[in-house]
């Protein structure tokens, strides 16, 4: 599940529960909830995969800069209940919202060093992926233990394909997270 922003998975996430609900209906989940709160989910879910996606950190902080300011150029024609969110949990992760150049810079550091230590001495629980490589697909394929693409492509999206243009699919989104 990518970027789960329902209040339900909210709650657990910030409240610490045992587990979370949106994972008995699916085996992943993306994006700064996972990434915010990996150490938690590690002990919630102690036989769990972890990828940590890296790529350079000017590129990265170049690209997070044109997300977010998308984003808040719309923000106005998103749900307040992804607004609500988006707002807790990016300044959970990077100190900061909207987008400050130097916060998330620190924040991007500071998870890199987290997650190293985090996960040191336990390669088979952490695949380290940069998705700019060209083996980036047949890595992720390897560790998932699946068969790689015969194209051998890295399926991938983009800002546009995350947020749907019409206010009709927002709410068809919006209900596909309550179920």
């Amino acid at each position: 599940m990518h970027y789960p922003y329902d209040a339900l998975t909210e709650h657990e996430l910030f409240e610490g529960e045992a587990s979370l609900s949106i994972l008995e209906r699916h085996q992943a989940m993306v994006d700064l909830p996972a990434a915010g709160f990996f150490r938690e989910l590690d002990r919630r879910y102690p036989d769990s995969c972890f990828i940590h996606t890296v790529r350079d950190r000017d590129q990265w902080l170049d690209a997070v800069e044109r997300h977010y300011r998308s984003l808040v150029d719309n923000w106005s024609s998103v749900s307040l209940r992804f607004r609500e969110f988006s707002e807790r949990i990016t300044q959970h992760v990077y100190g900061a919202f909207p987008f400050d150049r130097a916060a998330f810079a620190e924040a991007y550091d500071r998870h890199e060093g987290s997650v190293a230590s985090h996960f040191l001495g336990r390669p088979g629980d952490l695949l380290v992926l940069n998705v700019a490589d060209a083996s980036a697909s047949a890595e992720l394929t390897a560790f998932l233990g699946q068969q790689p693409a015969s194209n051998g492509d890295f399926p991938h999206v983009t800002d546009a394909d995350e947020v749907p243009d019409s206010a009709l699919q927002r709410t068809h989104l919006k209900a596909e997270l309550r179920e």
